[in-house]
């Protein structure tokens, strides 16, 4: 049994309180919908949820673990970047009632359902990004701390696992899946375009204040890729704890001092939804 992914898994939990009302196609990134806010918009943040796509038990546990171990760097890395809002509102008051944000191929094994069609549809090449309304009790609790913290609108972000299309690159038959903008992972040219591969990614939603969706959107950073004899057989790999350690301590070695790459990743998300300039290469602020 695969695990449950977080986007499913709140749109189960909190079908009663939030729907789908924006969605949006990219088949190339960034994979974005929604404006971002007027310059200068004062922004607070959540804690960082995590673990909510690798609940299975038994074998997930260890995942869960390095999940733990990372959460003291995702969240230093948040706070360089965003102020976070008052002490308090822990993650399991914050995720309660949270709006789900999908990003990801619209027949993958992550995607809500229903959702993208049958194997025909032509956005099954592309990237479908999908938000919900927050639960009015969300609402509520998260009014509160913007008031409190003085800010006009509130961030998610978390991370996630999902599902992306393959395209081909040249005539030759090389392939690649688009992880984010400025940020592409060649893959075997044996490998088949019929079968997404999983990826590691952040997603993130701007609310205002009053629970009005701003912008939602998602950038990867690692790709699991199925060798193409397992992929034609109908197999696939799934993540593992050493999978997710090999992907926190990737690197962009094509940007200045090689910063990690999940670092490179929630930067740009951050920047995307808050109207910053995405990074052109340099420090990361917060890597260090």
């Amino acid at each position: 049994m695969r695990p449950l992914s977080s986007a499913l898994l709140l749109f189960t939990l909190f079908a009663s309180s939030a729907r789908a009302d924006q969605e949006s196609v990219r088949r190339r990134p960034p994979h974005y919908l929604g404006k971002p806010p007027a310059a200068g918009a004062a922004v607070a943040r959540g804690p960082v949820l995590t673990g909510r796509s690798f609940m299975e038990p038994g074998p997930a546990r260890a995942l869960i673990e390095k999940l733990d171990a990372a959460r003291p760097a995702f969240e230093a890395a948040l706070d360089s970047l965003v102020a976070p809002v008052p002490a308090g509102l822990d993650g399991a008051a914050f995720a309660d009632g949270a709006p789900a944000v999908y990003a990801g191929s619209p027949t993958g094994f992550y995607a809500p359902q229903p959702m993208g069609g049958d194997g025909d549809d032509p956005a099954r090449d592309a990237v479908l990004i999908r938000t919900g309304d927050p639960s009015s009790a969300w609402r509520s609790r998260i009014r509160a701390a913007a008031d409190s913290a003085r800010a006009s609108h509130v961030l998610i972000v978390a991370l996630e696992l999902s599902d992306y299309p393959l395209r081909q690159k040249n005539w030759k038959g090389g392939k690649a899946v688009d992880l984010a903008a400025g940020h592409t992972l060649p893959v075997p040219w044996l490998t088949s375009l019929d079968q997404p591969v999983e990826v590691v990614q952040w997603t993130g939603a701007l609310y205002r204040a009053d629970g009005r969706f701003v912008r939602g959107g998602a950038e990867a950073f690692a790709a699991l890729r199925t060798p193409f004899m397992e992929s034609a057989a109908g197999l696939r790999r799934t993540m593992s704890a050493d999978v997710l350690a090999e992907a926190l301590g990737a690197t962009r070695d094509d940007l200045p001092g090689a910063p990690a790459a999940w670092r490179v990743a929630l930067a740009n998300l951050v920047a995307e939804l808050t109207g910053r300039p995405r990074l052109a290469g340099g420090a990361v602020q917060g890597d260090g």
